[in-house]
């Protein structure tokens, strides 16, 4: 009788967590279509939410109208998926066919541009923690016309979101976008081996320490059109940025970079720009981005302004609490030369009552130290990649010319290269 009490006790434990566990899921999967972020946003109108779920497995239709601009109601578009859902051991897998719905000829050319593929397709794993795992795919896209001619490569990605205080957060991203080419006329755009990557930092509403990045392999542009033919070609540009989060303040390190430009005959290598700064009040940061990421979702003047002075508010409060920056080992090459420079400063902290405040003071508080430092060949390369100089100008006539301006922009000119170093601070500028 032990035996059997037991096993029958431990029977009742098992299905009392099966039971638990369902109606925990199931909790989690109620949050997931209501999708609270989406609800706070006025320019985003539930049409239609259909959920059937059954013990395994289930399926769900939804729509929602999202206005362009919440001023013009009449201009929206209707965003419109149908899910088949099914339950596992630890959550659920959701298949999505998400579409646009549209009406009369503008749907016969919709279904005829996708040739009846789903303008996205998302497989999405909803964990009973209520974390989110997305992998995204869009299909490839061709257009042409008389005149005109796009193709666009499809795109896939994934997509990781964590739920917070009932709303999902995206904290990871990782989007690759083969390519996108279009012609019109004597004109011509191609972008070619897109990526776009995050994880954390500036991703979602909530602020943490992480990095994103966006990488294109080359772009060309030409225009044939214009008087003046234009021909610009990018190859290897990137953009990538670094947060690091603590509980007081806040650091961004921003990187770009470009490996070479052609334009016509011109051309530059080597580019990269950095910018950091560092001690950003975390709190003032945080809120300013809540802010921002809600928009301008009521056409009301009221409602408009109340945004931007709280958005103002959260700016004051960053330059009060001071920071600093820096931007260190940029270049840019031309032919065999090279112009590098660096600045340093800071913004110290100082009480300010608001925004026009901050342009009253800010000019006598801000510290700045700037070097810079060119090849002595350097303008010249410039000047016959521009076309402003002849290729046959005296070594003497340049000289003459380099030394008016290094004269003028109080720099100095050691061997062969010239320096220029500039400090301000307290409203003035001196040369060291």
């Amino acid at each position: 009788m032990k035996k059997k009490a037991i096993v029958l006790a431990t029977c009742g434990v098992l299905v009392s967590g099966m039971v638990g566990a369902q109606f925990y899921a199931d909790h989690r999967l109620k949050a997931y279509y209501s999708m609270q972020e989406i609800n706070k946003d006025k320019r985003i109108q539930k049409q239609a939410m259909n959920i059937d779920m059954g013990m395994w497995s289930g399926h769900a239709n939804w729509s929602y109208k999202i206005l362009i601009d919440p001023c013009q109601p009449n201009k929206f578009v209707v965003i419109k998926g149908v899910d088949k859902i099914q339950r596992s051991w630890n959550g659920f897998n959701i298949h999505s066919d998400i579409n646009l719905e549209l009406q009369g000829e503008s749907a016969k050319q919709y279904q005829e541009l996708l040739k009846g593929k789903a303008l996205f397709t998302t497989d999405s794993k909803l964990n009973w923690l209520g974390n989110l795992n997305v992998k995204l795919t869009s299909p490839s896209l061709e257009y042409r016309d008389s005149d005109s001619h796009v193709v666009w490569s499809g795109m896939d990605g994934t997509l990781a979101f964590k739920q917070d205080q009932g709303e999902f957060d995206l904290t990871q991203m990782n989007v690759n976008m083969p390519g996108l080419t279009g012609s019109s006329g004597g004109n011509y755009l191609s972008l070619q081996s897109m990526v776009l990557k995050g994880k954390g930092g500036l991703l979602g509403q909530t602020l943490r320490s992480g990095d994103n990045e966006f990488t294109m392999n080359k772009m060309l542009i030409v225009s044939q059109k214009s008087k003046q033919p234009m021909n610009i070609e990018l190859q290897k540009l990137k953009f990538s940025s670094d947060v690091d989060v603590d509980s007081k303040e806040t650091s961004l390190k921003n990187t770009w970079s470009i490996e070479q430009v052609k334009s016509n005959n011109q051309q530059f290598k080597n580019i990269k720009i950095n910018f950091n700064i560092a001690g950003l009040d975390s709190n003032a940061l945080q809120q300013f981005i809540r802010i921002s990421n809600k928009g301008v979702s009521e056409c009301s003047a009221e409602a408009q302004t109340a945004q931007q002075q709280q958005l103002n508010q959260q700016l004051v409060n960053l330059m009060a609490h001071g920071l600093s920056f820096e931007s260190k080992d940029n270049q840019i090459e031309v032919g065999t030369s090279k112009l590098s420079a660096t600045a340093t400063g800071k913004v110290p902290a100082h009480a300010y009552t608001n925004i026009q405040d901050i342009s009253r003071q800010i000019g006598k508080l801000v510290e700045i130290n700037a070097n810079a430092e060119m090849d002595k060949s350097f303008i010249r390369e410039v000047m016959k990649a521009s076309g402003q100089a002849s290729m046959n100008m005296s070594e003497q006539d340049y000289e003459m010319m380099l030394q008016q301006m290094v004269k003028n922009a109080h720099a100095q000119l050691q061997d062969n290269k010239v320096k220029f170093a500039m400090s301000y601070k307290n409203g003035n500028v001196s040369y060291p």
